[in-house]
């Protein structure tokens, strides 16, 4: 397979891969006899920014799980219950007056 000159970096695999383009968008390089063409799947932008996604999500489970391990030195009652829709506020106490 030639070098193009909008392409950087290495050649595709001989059964096929990915390459970058200079623009950024990644391509799929299918050099089987069934295909034999380059077919645009996915921006570099696009999947850089499901990966920072994968990485927040990992990293807030981890937080959780510190924190839910932490709990019971935190707070004197923890209690605990699944919501099937989640309220985005919370009435703590109701107001007494006298």
């Amino acid at each position: 397979m030639a070098a193009d000159a909008s392409f950087v970096g290495a050649e595709a695999s001989p059964g096929g891969g990915w390459r970058e383009r200079v623009d950024g968008s990644l391509l799929h390089v299918d050099s089987s006899p069934r295909v034999g063409r380059r077919t645009s799947l996915h921006t570099g932008r696009h999947l850089r920014t499901v990966f920072e996604d994968t990485v927040e999500e990992r990293v807030i489970n981890e937080e959780y799980k510190i924190w839910k391990k932490n709990t019971p030195f935190l707070y004197d009652l923890v209690m605990t219950h699944a919501l099937q829709w989640p309220s985005l506020t919370v009435q703590w106490l109701p107001e007494v007056t006298k």
